[in-house]
């Protein structure tokens, strides 16, 4: 079954869900990273996956990709014990469940002030798959060099910005006067929510897991 099978019903309902393929999965990947346009008008068309395909197994398999980089880039670390290891990949899970979730929620509370008409599922869609290059720079934390992940998802972040921005049209169905507004307003929410998160899952489960301050460095 093609993508373009799955439509949303006039009434909002939820289409039947359809078996996902490890070739679907991948190839979503780079079509929105490569492609983000056309990836974003054609889910438009087609309508958004169920929200059960967006979490798996798009974003589950990338958080567990991003968090288990963490931990054997820790456990790669000779300066980081076991414990700091198992804290720095519980703070990736936490922090990368919980974006797009967070992100999907203010995409929908942005698109309804801007006069759009996505539903919350397609604003969860949205977040799910705009989040991905975040995702892809993120596994740089294998690298057992501090901060790697954090810096290559700085270096990331105008492109995520691109690939959000694109699809705020298509997905949200913000009226175009509105457009740039809610462009600047996703995105950062998006700063918002990476930085914030990073920082509150660090800080909580480094300071469970560890014995050192929660102000200390840890490489990652």
């Amino acid at each position: 079954m093609s993508e373009s099978e799955l439509t949303e019903s006039p009434e909002g309902g939820v289409p039947e869900a359809r078996d996902e393929s490890f070739g679907r999965f991948v190839g979503r990947i780079l079509r929105v990273m490569m492609r983000p346009s056309s990836f974003w008008v054609g889910m438009r068309q087609s309508g958004p996956p169920p929200l059960g395909v967006v979490f798996w197994p798009h974003l589950l398999v990338l958080i567990v990709l991003r968090s288990g980089a963490d931990f054997v880039g820790g456990l790669l670390d000779p300066d980081v014990d076991l414990s700091a290891a198992i804290s720095k990949a519980t703070g990736a899970l936490v922090a990368w469940v919980l974006l797009p979730v967070a992100l999907g929620i203010v995409a929908s509370i942005i698109g309804g002030v801007g006069g759009g008409s996505a539903s919350f599922r397609r604003s969860m869609a949205f977040a799910g798959y705009g989040v991905t290059p975040l995702f892809i720079a993120g596994s740089l934390a294998v690298v057992p060099v501090p901060w790697v992940a954090q810096v290559a998802e700085m270096l990331a972040m105008p492109y995520a910005f691109y690939v959000l921005a694109v699809g705020v049209g298509p997905m949200l169905g913000v009226d175009q006067r509105r457009l740039a507004g809610a462009v600047g307003l996703v995105n950062g929410a998006l700063v918002l929510l990476w930085s914030a998160l990073a920082l509150l899952s660090y800080w909580l489960l480094h300071a469970a897991f560890t014995s050192e301050p929660a102000a200390a460095v840890v490489s990652g």
